[in-house]
């Protein structure tokens, strides 16, 4: 989650609020506003792909075309 430290439009409250709603991902904090997170797209990609390449690869993940049904996905 993705946190400014001086958003004009997002209060500590609500972001306090909706990151327990989330379930309490991990956060990084920013000292920009809402648009200053714009210069930093590039480092958070590169954290992004770091964070995903080891959340990743300490999940358990069934086996490539292992018959597993995900959510929504029943066609039901």
């Amino acid at each position: 989650m993705l946190i400014r430290a001086f958003d004009q439009w997002f209060t500590r409250d609500s972001t306090d609020e909706f990151h327990q709603l989330a379930g309490g991902p991990e956060r990084w904090t920013y000292p920009v506003g809402h648009f200053g997170l714009l210069l930093f797209l590039d480092g958070i990609s590169r954290r992004a792909i770091r964070w995903l390449d080891r959340t990743l690869d300490a999940a358990e993940l069934p086996e490539s075309g292992a018959d597993t049904e995900l959510p929504g996905t029943s066609g039901e």
